[in-house]
C-alpha cells in the first residue's frame, strides 16, 4: 500500500499503473483486488514466481508510456517525484535515462541523502567509471527508463541477484543521461535482500559477467578482465 498510495498521490494524465505480482504467497493478492476496485486506473498483472527481471520485464512489455520507472513493492515515491521528473525530461527530451536523488532508509529508521553523480564522457569512460571506479550510481525507484532501451536490452531472467548491473550499463553507454537533484524515492534497505545472498556466489558472478558484456560496444570490451578480477 505504500508503494501504491505514493503513485497514486500524484495522479496525472500521463500516469500509468502497472503492478506485477511475481507469485507472492502472502495476501499480496487481495491488497491488489482491494486497490483495483477502488483505482480502475490500476493494472494488476499476476504470474507465477519467475523473480525479479521476469516481472520487470513482464511490467515493460506490457507498459504504453515513452518512460518507466520501476518502483519496488516495499519502496515510495516521494511528493512531487513525477512533476519533477517531467520538468527535468522537457530540459532534456533526448534522455535515455533520468538519475534523480534518494532518501536511502537503514532498518533501524534512519534515512541518509544520497544525490546522483554526473554520468557523460565516452562509452568506455563510463563503464569503466560505473563498474569499476563505482562512481556512477544508479537505483530503481529514483531512475526513469527509456523503455524502448528497456525493450531492446530487457533484464537477464536467468539471473536471481545483480539482474540489474548488466541493464543499466547498457542503457548508460546507449542514450544521454540527465539529472534531477530532487529525491525521487524513499528507499528502504533490508540485510535479507537478495543482492546479500552468498550461494553458488562464482557462478552467479561469471553469469553476471557475462551479461553485463554481452551488449556492450567494442570499445569497452577491454575493461571485461579487470572487471572480472
Amino acid at each position: 500500500p505504500r508503494a501504491l498510495d505514493s503513485v497514486l498521490a500524484q495522479w496525472a494524465g500521463d500516469v500509468e499503473l502497472l503492478v506485477v505480482n511475481d507469485g507472492s504467497t502472502d495476501n499480496t493478492a487481495e491488497v491488489l483486488a482491494d486497490y483495483a476496485q477502488r483505482y480502475p486506473q490500476l493494472q494488476v498483472i499476476s504470474q507465477a514466481n519467475a523473480g525479479a527481471a521476469a516481472a520487470r520485464n513482464h511490467g515493460i512489455r506490457l507498459a504504453h508510456g515513452r518512460y518507466a520507472l520501476l518502483l519496488d513493492a516495499d519502496d515510495e515515491l516521494l511528493p512531487d517525484a513525477l512533476a519533477s521528473l517531467r520538468q527535468t525530461l522537457q530540459a532534456n527530451p533526448d534522455a535515455g535515462l533520468v538519475l534523480g536523488g534518494q532518501l536511502s532508509v537503514t532498518p533501524d529508521g534512519r534515512e541518509r541523502l544520497r544525490l546522483p553523480t554526473p554520468a557523460s564522457g565516452s562509452p568506455q569512460q563510463l563503464i569503466q567509471r560505473y563498474l569499476l571506479e563505482k562512481k556512477i550510481s544508479i537505483s530503481h525507484c529514483c531512475t526513469l527508463f527509456r523503455r524502448d532501451l528497456l525493450l531492446q536490452r530487457p533484464y537477464p531472467e536467468q539471473l536471481r541477484s545483480g539482474e540489474d548491473i548488466p541493464v543499466f550499463a547498457y542503457l548508460l553507454v546507449s542514450a544521454p543521461v540527465a539529472l534531477t537533484t530532487q529525491p525521487l524515492a524513499r528507499i528502504y534497505k533490508h540485510a535479507d535482500s537478495l543482492r546479500h545472498n552468498r550461494d553458488d556466489e562464482e557462478a552467479v558472478a561469471q553469469g553476471m559477467l557475462r551479461e553485463v558484456f554481452a551488449c556492450l560496444p567494442a570499445e569497452c570490451q577491454p575493461l571485461r578482465k579487470r572487471y572480472e578480477a
